[in-house]
């Protein structure tokens, strides 16, 4: 019936008239009430403005109430956020060019990850290829320099993608906060800080500042499989899914 009577009103509305604009708001504070209870997108203090500017009510008002019926509760304003935030850091790899592979499972007897508080430890991740195969050999006798640093960016992909399997959007992770990369070296190689820079340098392109980290680059004799990186890392998330 309100909402009745405020068309009527609304289409003998004129401006300059005070006790059409007096009709209005009362009619408009009545409907508020109402729609406040049914709808929270609706806020009363929106109206308050009516009186300083008459034609408020002939843009405003009616947008509202017509508009269609939409959900929005103020308990569903975080998921559509969380939508929006969702991936934000896969849509940044997709404009490097790269691709998350799929996740790992765990070859012997350990867990991929393990969380305690709010840091994240992962097991070492090694460059794996999408088909399967991996790249192997030690770095200054059988692989390039060249090849080491593209093994250690396949491990830190292997790395988020272990993540996100955890967490379901990487912009859940707050920092990266360590990584300690080990590289398959002949005895006098000496670069293990420039193959692991592939990995650190990818981290720190995706997230910006929060993907600076502290680091080791060890050398090693032998490595599981013969692989030529093995990276593991440490990373903070947010507690309770929330953003800072």
């Amino acid at each position: 019936c309100l909402l009745s009577a405020v068309a009527r009103a609304k289409i003998n509305f004129r401006p300059n008239d005070r006790r059409s604009n007096i009709v209005i708001l009362v009619l408009f504070l009545c409907c508020s009430r109402a729609l406040a209870f049914y709808h929270p997108c609706f806020y009363c203090k929106e109206l308050t403005r009516s009186h300083r500017n008459p034609n408020f009510l002939r843009k405003f008002s009616f947008e509202v109430i017509m508009s269609e019926n939409k959900e929005c509760s103020d308990s569903k304003k975080p998921k559509i956020d969380e939508a929006l935030r969702e991936d934000t850091i896969c849509q940044k790899l997709e404009e490097m060019g790269l691709k998350l592979p799929s996740p790992g499972t765990p070859k012997g007897s350990y867990a991929m990850l393990v969380r305690s508080g709010n840091l994240i430890f992962t097991s070492g991740h090694i460059p794996m290829r999408e088909d399967g195969t991996l790249i192997t050999g030690k770095v200054g006798s059988e692989t390039s320099l060249e090849d080491a640093v593209e093994a250690s960016k396949l491990c830190a992909l292997h790395i988020l993608s272990t993540m996100k399997a955890e967490l379901g959007s990487l912009d859940k992770i707050s920092r990266i906060v360590k990584l300690v990369g080990f590289v398959n070296s002949s005895g006098d190689f000496g670069k293990q800080p420039v193959v692991v820079n592939g990995a650190s340098d990818l981290l720190k392109e995706a997230f910006g500042d929060k993907g600076v980290h502290a680091r080791s680059a060890v050398g090693s004799s032998a490595l599981p499989l013969n692989v030529t990186v093995e990276i593991e890392a440490i990373f903070e998330v947010f507690q309770n899914g929330n953003h800072l």
